[in-house]
């Protein structure tokens, strides 16, 4: 008995569009193998320049310990400069003016002594 054309078709098709699949999933799974080798191989030179770098870690710890302390030095030289630059005191301005009315106004003899640093600071 022969299989109608109808159905013949009808399984051509059903053929046609599993081939259509599975190729489709064989490029998907192509590109998936490119993209596992390219990882492997920028991780494997990755893994190995770690290694590389390590040894030398070691044998730099020594001067990057002494130039964390050099810099830890420098920095607190510039904040403490900082700091007593951005101090204000007014007494310090009351104390001026009334040195300045004193040497202008005064019949005594003006002191020969002037300070020669930034201002004091109580």
């Amino acid at each position: 008995m022969p299989i109608p054309s109808k159905t013949v078709d009808f399984l051509e098709d059903i053929n046609a569009k599993y081939a259509t699949l599975e190729c489709e999933i064989e490029q998907k799974l192509a590109k998936i193998y490119e993209d596992e080798q390219k990882f492997e191989k920028t991780y494997s030179t990755k893994r190995v320049t770690f290694e590389d770098t390590s040894s030398r870690i070691c044998t730099d710890l020594e001067a990057a310990k002494r130039r964390n302390t050099g810099l830890i030095k420098q920095l607190e030289i510039s904040k403490a400069r900082l700091r007593s630059r951005a101090t204000y005191s007014p007494l310090e301005q009351v104390l001026k003016k009334a040195i300045n009315i004193y040497i202008n106004y005064s019949d005594l003899p003006p002191s020969t002594i002037r300070k020669k640093f930034g201002p004091t600071f109580v």
